[in-house]
């Protein structure tokens, strides 16, 4: 039997829900690198120094389980995120051709304008808030080029639908029903559970609907939903409409605040570092008025 590295008491993490001073790295310099931080899914071994990342990344992937299985299983229960072993890797190779090449350059590009039409109206002077703008420029990115809804009134309507799913998933009194399962009853609509079963319901029908449309229309398209609905099994067999909306779903989880987050907080290490942006501003006048994807990569 392994022993587990040392780490903070149980109730850690939920101190550092309410004391933001307090990171991970801290906590690595208190206790060691790596360490264990207890939480509602069981102990999980943080890694914070590239070295241990690196040893998770290149891990056999049967050594580990999806934490958020029992969680979020009734939710998305056929993602990536909460499958493991042989079923995680199938559902990897489905998932991994939109990732690669000349379509990526394509996404690429689409980013890029993305940005340009939500920044150009910018002046020197302008003020704004960072995460707002990485999670609108973020939302746009995942609206158009994952789920390819383009028409101006479906695209109001994702955005609602995601900020209301994002808002039912982000409330804290969700952990309640995530720690306790017979709390995990819809009531109508009123409750954390029951609101995050009727956001996923009213997302999945915008899903629907699009997958509907395509079919009575099956013009050639570039977006991640047309290459779900393209990818098949081993078998021949295509992915099944509850398959694709739990893959949307993922994606959405993972490529929306996530990336928002991250590019908000870069901008404020940039702000606070003269040198990095003096150099980074540099290397962008380099390329060019108009660079490629992979340049600025």
């Amino acid at each position: 039997m392994t022993s587990l590295p040392k780490g903070p008491g149980k109730f850690a993490l939920l101190r550092m829900m309410f004391d933001l001073s307090k990171t991970l790295a801290d906590l690595a310099r208190e206790y060691g690198d790596p360490f264990t931080l207890p939480s509602a899914f069981g102990p999980m071994v943080i890694a914070v120094a590239p070295e241990g990342n690196k040893e998770i990344f290149t891990a056999d992937p049967d050594t580990f389980t999806a934490s958020a299985a029992d969680s979020f299983g009734r939710v998305i229960r056929t993602s990536v995120l909460v499958t493991s072993g042989a079923e995680h890797k199938r559902q990897r190779k489905l998932l991994m051709p939109p990732f690669h090449g000349q379509r990526m350059r394509l996404y690429g590009q689409q980013l890029q304008e993305l940005t340009r039409e939500r920044t150009r109206e910018f002046r020197p002077g302008t003020r704004l808030v960072a995460q707002e703008l990485m999670h609108a420029i973020s939302l746009q990115a995942i609206i158009h080029l994952v789920f390819g809804v383009s028409a101006p009134e479906q695209v109001a309507r994702a955005e609602r639908l995601v900020s209301d799913f994002r808002r039912a998933f982000t409330n804290p009194l969700l952990l309640l029903p995530i720690l306790v399962p017979w709390l995990r009853h819809e009531l109508g609509g009123f409750g954390p559970w029951g609101r995050l079963r009727y956001a996923v319901r009213a997302i999945n029908a915008l899903f629907g609907e699009e997958l509907a449309r395509r079919r009575r229309d099956p013009a050639e398209r570039t977006d991640i939903l047309s290459l779900l609905m393209a990818a098949r099994h081993e078998d021949g067999t295509p992915l099944g409409d509850p398959q694709i909306y739990d893959q949307l779903l993922t994606l959405l989880l993972a490529g929306h605040s996530t990336t928002g987050d991250a590019l908000a907080w870069a901008m404020y290490f940039l702000a606070r570092e003269p040198q990095a942006l003096a150099r980074l501003r540099s290397e962008l006048a380099a390329l060019g008025k108009d660079p490629e994807p992979e340049a600025l990569a």
